[in-house]
């Protein structure tokens, strides 16, 4: 396994394929224009390597965002043109960067770097920043005829049509594959009545950067999904309903007393309504095949802001040791 380096702009290798990993305010663009300074004067610290000088159309920067290649291109303007003046011995706001790189120059070269490094900030209007659709849009236009592309290239940011289509045949090839009177089916059927729903879904996932727990792999079956699914929310349900088969009996008991002690009134949590709650309780409980729980108005009078309204004294009651 390959071990991370601190990344030195001063000593980064300008040459063979390289991955740089960073986070927000790390100083991304900050490194981004160190390394365009080096590769506009030829730069390396080891006099071994060939030095190749180049120039903007030359070096090719991929972002994002529109907005962000504007600033990106300016960034590396200023710096360009700070750098130039600091091989000038001009007045600039001066950092350990600008101090290593010049030091690795003959003074004698120092006007020559200058004048590079002015050339280069002067021609930035025509550098190769771009954002990765524009810069695909350009080599299409560029290879059209190596590409079989049309000469005119619209980038289609709209992907509407694209994400029905896609639903469309995804419906086509799994669900209609699917009996009708197919538990599974009437489980998915239940979730998406029709396409439209399904892509409904599907867009409120698409801005969410996190990982989806659980999908379908690789010629993975969407039964198979579903079984592996329906597995694990068996598993959280019978979690759920297992302490309920002790406490039932102590709520019941615990409700009496209160009853008994006027702390609840008896016409709301009459003897038989407490069995019925109860008892329903108890059934769900133990039933691994039952999800749901019906206790009626059980589900409003068991609740701490049930009790509390009910409640002869005003406050949820509670027991005492």
């Amino acid at each position: 396994m390959n071990t991370a380096i601190a990344l030195n702009p001063v000593t980064f290798p300008l040459f063979g394929t390289r991955l740089i990993e960073a986070s927000a305010g790390t100083g991304k663009t900050y490194t981004i224009a160190a390394l365009y300074v080096r590769l506009i004067l030829g730069h390396q610290p080891d006099d071994s390597l060939p030095r190749r000088e180049l120039l903007p159309p030359e070096i090719l920067v991929v972002t994002f965002t529109e907005a962000s290649t504007k600033e990106l291109r300016e960034r590396i303007r200023e710096r360009l043109s700070q750098v130039a003046r600091f091989f000038r011995e001009q007045p600039v706001k001066t950092d350990s960067f600008l101090e290593a790189i010049r030091a690795d120059y003959d003074p004698a070269l120092w006007s020559a770097c200058a004048r590079r490094l002015e050339l280069a900030a002067n021609w930035m209007d025509e550098a190769a920043v771009y954002t990765i659709h524009s810069w695909c849009n350009r080599m299409l236009q560029q290879h059209a005829f190596d590409s079989g592309s049309l000469f005119h290239q619209e980038v289609n940011t709209d992907d509407t049509e694209l994400l029905n289509e896609v639903v469309r045949d995804y419906w086509r090839t799994f669900y209609y594959e699917m009996a009708h009177d197919d538990p599974d089916f009437q489980a998915l059927y239940s979730l998406f009545q029709q396409p439209d729903s399904l892509l409904k879904q599907i867009r409120s996932l698409l801005n969410n950067a996190d990982p989806i727990p659980a999908c379908l792999a690789h010629d993975q079956d969407i039964k198979a999904l579903m079984m592996a699914v329906n597995t694990g929310k068996q598993a959280v349900l019978q979690s759920l309903k297992q302490p309920w088969r002790q406490w039932a009996n102590e709520i019941k008991a615990l409700l009496e007393i209160a009853v008994k002690n006027k702390v609840l009134p008896g016409k709301n949590y009459k003897s038989n309504y407490l069995q019925n709650w109860i008892e329903k309780l108890i059934t769900w409980s133990s039933d691994p095949n039952q999800e749901s729980l019906d206790l009626g108005t059980g589900f409003k009078s068991l609740t701490p802001a049930g009790m509390e309204n009910f409640a002869n004294t005003g406050q949820t009651p509670h027991s005492r040791s």
